[in-house]
């Protein structure tokens, strides 16, 4: 078998049969055998593992499976990551799929270059393959490697998600990096810890990732996040500590940081609003004020969806649960611009 990989690709699946082989196929290429795919089985109980063993059969240099009880997503990145083979490492959603011409170039570019990260373009597209919405990190830097002194603040955008990122698996291994496994959200992990010790990127400017967005049963809606408190509430308390420890200054994952923050406190404050959840929220944010003084003030001038609202700073002073007449005519205001906004 093959050891001369150059990407080692994890693809968490759980009950994806109705995506899998699209998502598969779109790996077959030219330079196949610089790649290593790993599909994690998460227990699914449809014909996932099936499909996964066809392609380990036909291209056993290319695809492994391995198969596991269900553990969520971070469960499957954990073991992906052990298993990794390649000098780079890339996660790819087992309902998305990568643009398998570019996807060839990029893998032949990443044979040639030696850098940290990885950054490169994605599309958002529907189930039909429209494309709704397409990043893009900068005209006229593509094809350049940047130091951390510069490149940072080209990420700091709430756009850039793990669909862009490729990194350096040596680096990974380092951290002893662990996603937290048995809940939703972790991804949002791999998009901050591992960017710590990142030194240098390199921008390859070309779409390599289509998200598919739209897809029934997804993690990413503010209702699903409501429903899914518990789980922001984990990762946010996670990044915090994470955070801590890093003792850095790195802009970025400031930025990352307060992003993180803004989206717990909307789901408590503005979808959740039960007591027990703003009982919650209220330990959490007199832990922020005691560990992380610095983020807990800028909260104070977060401001809710455009509107010149302070909300955060508001019930700190008011001292109220979510429920009160003001957190009430706001959600009405907010369903109301939801249905006539498209």
């Amino acid at each position: 078998m093959s050891t001369n990989k150059v990407l080692s690709i994890i693809v968490p699946s759980y009950n994806m049969e109705q995506y899998l082989t699209k998502c598969l196929d779109s790996l077959i290429i030219s330079s196949i055998d610089l790649i290593d795919v790993i599909i994690v089985n998460d227990g699914s109980k449809d014909s996932t593992s099936e499909i996964a063993h066809k392609y380990s059969d036909k291209y056993p240099d290319t695809f492994r499976v391995i198969d596991k009880q269900n553990g969520n997503y971070g469960s499957c990145i954990n073991a992906g990551i052990k298993e990794a083979r390649g000098k780079y490492v890339k996660i790819l959603d087992a309902d998305d799929y990568f643009d398998t011409s570019n996807f060839n170039d990029f893998v032949v570019r990443l044979s040639e270059i030696d850098c940290d990260l990885v950054v490169s373009d994605y599309d958002m597209v529907d189930s039909t393959d429209c494309v709704s919405f397409s990043w893009k990190l900068k005209e006229g830097i593509d094809g350049k490697t940047y130091t951390n002194d510069v490149l940072f603040s080209m990420l700091c955008s709430g756009t850039f998600q793990m669909h862009a990122v490729t990194y350096k698996v040596s680096n990974i291994r380092k951290l002893n990096y662990q996603q937290l496994e048995g809940i939703s959200y972790t991804d949002q992990q791999w998009m901050f810890v591992p960017m710590s010790v990142v030194n240098t990127m390199y921008y390859f400017n070309k779409v390599v990732y289509k998200y598919l967005v739209g897809r029934e049963g997804q993690t990413v809606s503010s209702d699903a996040y409501a429903r899914n408190s518990g789980a922001v509430m984990t990762i946010s308390n996670k990044m915090v500590n994470d955070y801590r420890l890093l003792n850095t200054n790195n802009p970025y994952l400031s930025f990352r940081m307060i992003r993180q923050l803004e989206l717990l406190y909307y789901v408590f404050l503005i979808k959740k609003s039960d007591n027990e959840a703003i009982a919650g929220l209220r330990q959490f944010d007199d832990r922020l004020k005691d560990v992380l003084p610095d983020f807990y003030e800028r909260l104070n001038d977060t401001i809710l969806l455009g509107y010149p609202f302070r909300y955060i700073n508001y019930w700190r002073r008011k001292k109220r649960i979510g429920n009160s007449l003001v957190f009430k005519a706001i959600r009405k205001a907010l369903k109301i611009r939801k249905k006539y906004i498209r």
